[in-house]
């Protein structure tokens, strides 16, 4: 997580998603590289690559 502050002094939190879990015991982890989402695994071991 990093806390950014503004101009107008707002601070603004961002939080990276690490992994979604679902209730019946799959999940889909996410991957990131220079603060940038690159690539997502579904529960099918399926993986989507995100372009930079």
């Amino acid at each position: 997580m990093s806390c950014l502050r503004g101009n107008d002094e707002t601070i603004v939190n961002t939080w990276r998603l690490i992994e979604e879990r679902y209730r019946n015991g799959y999940t889909s982890p996410y991957h990131w590289e220079a603060g940038l989402l690159v690539r997502v695994i579904d529960s099918a071991q399926r993986a989507t690559l995100l372009a930079r």
